[in-house]
């Protein structure tokens, strides 16, 4: 209702439903800026950019139907846009619709193909790893290759990526998951190994050794499930504890991480030239890395070998194939004595019991009884993707 002579405001356009929204989001009033995007949508029903925004936040909270949805009319109403295909791409992946988010994906691998858009590089990372999730092993190696030949640029995380494949490929054999990680070495992380490395540590063989932790999994993660233990025991008369922590989008379980004594180092802003030269700074005697090849690992910092001991442990099955990496961290049930040494480039350093020192999430609830006590049979479960229970896992 407008008075006489008073000017009518505008109704708000796109940008305006766009930049509201965000500020509630920006608020933490997720439900409140969801139904903004969705007026916004209804006033202006063509416009791809807000449906696509929209869904974002709607799968966020959850609302995965309807994230779909909107995704799905952003496609058809604006099929050049790029990151409308991908964003469909990345929720049929979630929500394990993996032949859908490839022919997404592949949309917006097409439109791309011939730009210099750093969206291509999240498209083919995405594309590979749903080939894998989907137990097509092969394929996503021979799809990741030839992107690594076609789009040099991002050759180096492509071949990265497709060392993933071979950890639950149940057709592969050691020997080729061994030679597929050298060769990756031998191109990427080997050339940066210094020829003579010095090192400003004393060689006396009783004094506090410092030892130097590095992962992107300090977080709510299983890495985490089974470090905090040894991080709460850690022998601190033996050893000064430091923790390269390169996790990315730190949380409430990171911070509760950090109530055991070390001297924590927040590294994900650092390149590898940086991260090598803090972690040579301070000195560190035995250097561990958390990832291996999985996402947030840092070894190209490893690559340059900044500690005069350097092991890999816990966060990856397989070799990390590099020379800098002396020892492997496992024990002789998963690395039986005899056996695996030719699975590795590093030696393998065994505990004398068990690597593994698990410890429940702290939501975990408690224990309840056993149920083969009252049905008479044991059942098996697993809680893991989809594409590890391939028919030999189920078979066995």
């Amino acid at each position: 209702i407008f008075s006489r002579g008073a000017r009518a405001r505008p109704s708000p356009s796109p940008a305006d439903w766009q930049q509201h929204a965000a500020r509630l989001a920006g608020l933490g009033n997720s439900q409140e800026a969801a139904a903004c995007y969705l007026e916004g949508i209804r006033a202006h029903p063509d416009n791809a950019a807000l449906r696509v925004n929209a869904s974002n936040l709607l799968k966020d909270l959850g609302r995965t139907a309807e994230a779909r949805q909107h995704l799905e009319h952003a496609v058809q109403l604006a099929p050049e846009l790029a990151g409308a295909w991908y964003n469909l791409g990345i929720l049929l992946h979630q929500t394990q619709y993996f032949d859908e988010a490839l022919e997404a994906f592949g949309h917006a691998l097409h439109i791309l193909q011939h730009s210099e858009d750093a969206l291509l590089g999240q498209v083919i990372k995405s594309m590979g790893l749903s080939l894998q999730s989907a137990g097509r092993y092969l394929p996503a190696r021979r799809f990741l290759h030839e992107m690594a030949q076609a789009y040099p640029r991002h050759a180096s995380d492509c071949l990265r990526d497709a060392l993933f494949t071979w950890v639950e490929d149940p057709e592969a054999s050691a020997e080729e998951k061994l030679a597929a990680h050298k060769d990756w070495a031998a191109r990427h992380a080997d050339p940066l190994l210094p020829r003579d490395a010095a090192y400003g540590n004393s060689a006396d063989p009783g004094r506090v050794l410092r030892i130097g932790y590095v992962s992107g999994d300090l977080r709510p993660h299983a890495v985490s499930f089974f470090f905090e233990p040894l991080l709460e025991y850690h022998h601190r008369d033996a050893f000064n504890v430091f923790c390269y922590d390169n996790t990315a989008n730190p949380d409430a379980a990171s911070a509760a991480l950090q109530q055991w004594p070390a001297t924590w180092r927040k590294v994900a802003a650092l390149d590898d030239d940086a991260l090598a030269q803090s972690i040579r700074s301070d000195g560190i005697d035995i250097l561990i890395d958390l990832s291996g090849h999985t996402a947030g690992n840092r070894l190209d910092a490893f690559a340059r070998k900044p500690a005069p001991l350097q092991a890999t442990w816990l966060g990856y099955r397989l070799s990390t194939g590099m020379l800098a990496m002396d020892y492997r961290i496992t024990d002789a049930e998963v690395d039986p004595p005899g056996v695996a040494e030719d699975w590795y480039s590093e030696r393998l350093l065994r505990l004398p019991d068990s690597q593994w020192c698990f410890r429940a999430p702290r939501t975990a609830p408690e224990v309840g009884a056993l149920p083969m006590l009252a049905r008479g049979h044991v059942t098996f479960g697993s809680f893991n993707q989809i594409g590890k229970l391939s028919g030999g896992a189920l078979d066995a």
